[in-house]
């Protein structure tokens, strides 16, 4: 059966006229448009419903795999943190932080010993290192003399 042409469908139509008459054709037409338009309907809502379950699953699904994820990464964090792998440490890192310290630390200590060395001054003696600021009125004082000059 292929599908209907133009002279299938005048025939159907004249057959129908024929069999219901002509005053309850159009109540069969509106009946028919109002069946399929429920039928659309449906299988609108069918499809819908079907995709929302979908996609339901999908969440579902991911979520468990991130569930694992975190259940792995939890695992892990744990065992790595745990009392017995603090205190074991790692035995690489620690040599390499070792390497690495030892360079650095032979020049942090010869400045930390000259630095240790030479006691911080006192506020008196920072106040006495500072030179006092000078106005036009002062230089002429602080200057020194001739006979001063010539005396030294």
């Amino acid at each position: 059966m292929g599908p209907l042409g133009f002279p299938e469908m005048i025939f159907i139509f004249v057959a129908a006229l024929v069999i219901f008459g002509p005053k309850k054709l159009p109540e069969l037409g509106k009946k028919l448009g109002k069946g399929m338009a429920e039928f659309r309907r449906a299988s609108g809502e069918l499809k819908s419903t079907f995709q929302r379950e979908m996609d339901n699953i999908e969440r579902d699904t991911r979520m468990q795999e991130v569930r694992q994820a975190a259940s792995s990464i939890k695992s892990d964090i744990q065992k790595d943190f745990s009392p017995s792998a603090l205190l074991k440490g790692d035995e690489e890192f620690y040599d390499e932080y070792d390497r690495d310290d030892s360079s650095a630390d032979a020049g942090t200590t010869a400045k930390s010993e000259a630095t240790a060395e030479k006691p911080a001054p006192t506020e008196s003696e920072a106040a006495a290192e500072k030179p006092a600021p000078t106005t036009s009125a002062d230089n002429s004082s602080t200057l020194p003399s001739e006979a001063e000059k010539g005396a030294a």
